[in-house]
């Protein structure tokens, strides 16, 4: 009884840290479908429409900065595979907005952080 309490926290512990472990990690690495998955669970317990998109702008966020660390150090093949993973993701995200503005809910401020996000991606 203990020795398979003990192998069941020893298998979530390590899960876990593969998971943390992957927020960091992009395309390409070994632990990106740690990473996917992570985030799937992640979007899939957030409760309400509002919360999901203010995940996905967070994840946009994230993604710029991407962006921008590619475009400061000339990496181009990982520039425009970063590019290309934020516009569909913005496109996303724009059209949840619209959705939640064609409910009638108030999303001038969800606006305004997908504005400064993008100008964020910005190399200036």
């Amino acid at each position: 009884m203990i020795r398979n309490f003990l192998l069941l926290l020893v298998a979530v512990t390590l899960v876990g840290y593969g998971l943390l472990a992957s927020r960091q990690t992009s395309e390409g690495s070994w632990l990106y479908p740690a990473k996917v998955l992570g985030d799937d669970i992640q979007y899939s317990l957030t409760p309400g429409d509002l919360n999901k998109v203010k995940l996905k702008l967070d994840w946009l966020s994230q993604k710029s900065v991407e962006v921008k660390k590619d475009n400061i150090a000339n990496n181009t093949v990982k520039a425009e595979k970063d590019t290309t993973a934020f516009e569909n993701l913005m496109t996303g995200v724009k059209a949840d907005i619209k959705k939640l503005a064609d409910a009638g809910q108030d999303v001038t401020d969800l606006n305004l952080t997908l504005a400064a996000i993008v100008e964020s991606c910005r190399v200036k």
